[in-house]
C-alpha cells in the first residue's frame, strides 16, 4: 500500500461519486530561464492523469481523448509508489517569472476503485555547463563500487552521460532497525511551564542504532542529527534546553 504517501484523503469525496480530481499546485519562479535546458515532471499516479503548466498541457498518462469533469483512466495501474520521470523540455517556455500553476487532472479507473494517488514535482535546471561541458567539481568524488552506508542518509545524485547531466534524483536510505527498536517511553505534555515539555525515547533492541534523519512529523517538528543510541539507552527531545536543565539537571542525554 501507499497510505504513508497520502497527506489529503479524498475517499469520502470520490468513492462512488466521481473518477476525477482536480489538483492545483501554485509555485513561484524567481530565476532566469536563459541557461535552463531541461524540465522534468516527477509523478506518482494511480491510475492516470493529464498535467498542465499555466494552462498548457505538458504530459499525460493512461488516458486518451478530451478530459472532462467525470473522465476516468483507461486502465488500472499497479506501480504507483515509484516516481515516473517525464522529460518535458519543450515546455520550458510555459514557465513564467513570478506566479505559476502546475495543474493535475487526476483520473481513477472507476468510482468503486479502492485506491487513488497523485503526487507530483516539477524540476527544471541546467544539465550541462555554459559551454556544453560536464563541469565536474574538483571536489567531486567518483564512485566505481557499491557505497556502504553506516547511518541513514539523504542522497542527491545525477548521472553524467556523454557530457549531459541527468535530472536530479534524491532518496532517503534508512539504515539499521530504528523502526523496530526505537520507542517513546515518556511524554511530558502541557506542564505548568510550557518550556519544560519533553519526549523521552529508548532503544529497546539488542544493538546500537543511529538516529540520523529520524524525525517527528506530526505534533512536533524535529529531526535527529547523527546520534547513536546504545542498547537500553534513553534520549530526550526537549522544548527548551535551558528550562529543561533548570528543572531536571544536566545529566540527561538530550
Amino acid at each position: 500500500g501507499y497510505g504513508y504517501l497520502i497527506s489529503l484523503d479524498l475517499a469520502d469525496r470520490m468513492y462512488r461519486i466521481n473518477n476525477t480530481c482536480y489538483i492545483r499546485i501554485p509555485f513561484t519562479f524567481d530565476g532566469s530561464l536563459d541557461d535552463f535546458d531541461f524540465m522534468t515532471l516527477k509523478i506518482r499516479y494511480d491510475d492516470g492523469f493529464v498535467a498542465y503548466l499555466n494552462g498548457i498541457e505538458v504530459a499525460r498518462r493512461n488516458f486518451t481523448g478530451t478530459p472532462t469533469w467525470n473522465s476516468s483512466a483507461n486502465a488500472s495501474r499497479s506501480d504507483s509508489v515509484s516516481f515516473e520521470n517525464i522529460d518535458i523540455p519543450a515546455f520550458l517556455s510555459a514557465l513564467r517569472q513570478g506566479d505559476n500553476i502546475l495543474a493535475i487532472h487526476g483520473l481513477n479507473v472507476s468510482m468503486t476503485s479502492s485506491d487513488f494517488l497523485i503526487s507530483a514535482e516539477l524540476v527544471a535546471g541546467q544539465r550541462s555547463g555554459p559551454t556544453g561541458g560536464s563541469d565536474i567539481s574538483p571536489s567531486a568524488i567518483r564512485y566505481w563500487e557499491p557505497i556502504t552506508l553506516n547511518r541513514s542518509v539523504h542522497v542527491k545524485a545525477r548521472v553524467l552521460s556523454g557530457g549531459t547531466w541527468s535530472a536530479l534524483n534524491e532518496a532517503t536510505f534508512a539504515v539499521g532497525p530504528v523502526e523496530d527498536n526505537l520507542r517513546i517511553t515518556e511524554i511530558m505534555y502541557h506542564p505548568q511551564d510550557p518550556n519544560e515539555e519533553y519526549i523521552e525515547l529508548k532503544n529497546i533492541g539488542a544493538e546500537t542504532i543511529n538516529l540520523n534523519l529520524t524525525k517527528f512529523t506530526n505534533g512536533i517538528d524535529f529531526t535527529f542529527p547523527n546520534l547513536e543510541l546504545a542498547t537500553n539507552e534513553y534520549v530526550v527531545v526537549v522544548q527548551d534546553r535551558d528550562a529543561f536543565d533548570d528543572r531536571y539537571g544536566q545529566d540527561i542525554n538530550i
